[in-house]
């Protein structure tokens, strides 16, 4: 069995961001985008810019991430000029361009643009504990 833990380790280091990418991180029915600021490979760890938490309702826990053009707004929460953070590697995903093209648009209505900014950073906050909790 250590030649598989030795193999994942290996994958794991191998998982490179550039700077700039979009990254995500992904708990139950939430996911954490973010902006790849700087890999740091000796700690395995990846400093990165929040740029919006989406939040699913549980009731529609088998929703498809796929259709996320389909998304209520009220779901997304703006997360711009909030604190950085320094995470894991191997937790983060490569986020695909075709979906965060329209969250990107979505972020920039006017609508999501007066969010209140001591909730946005409860909400990223709520979601830090809970990933860290299971």
């Amino acid at each position: 069995m250590r030649p598989a833990i030795n193999l994942i380790r290996n994958l794991t280091c191998m998982i490179t961001f550039q700077p700039n990418q979009i990254i995500y991180l992904e708990k139950g029915t939430s996911r954490l985008y973010a902006e790849a600021i700087q890999v740091v490979p000796d700690r395995q760890l990846c400093w990165a810019r929040p740029l919006m938490l989406i939040e699913i309702p549980a009731a529609e826990g088998s929703f498809a991430w796929d259709s996320l053009d389909q998304i209520d707004p009220e779901a997304v929460c703006p997360l711009v000029d909030g604190p950085d953070i320094l995470w894991p590697l191997e937790q983060f995903r490569a986020a695909l361009d075709m979906e965060v093209l329209p969250l990107l648009a979505l972020i920039q209505q006017d609508k999501l643009k007066d969010c209140d900014r001591s909730q946005t950073h409860r909400r990223l906050h709520q979601f830090i504990r809970q990933f860290w909790q299971t």
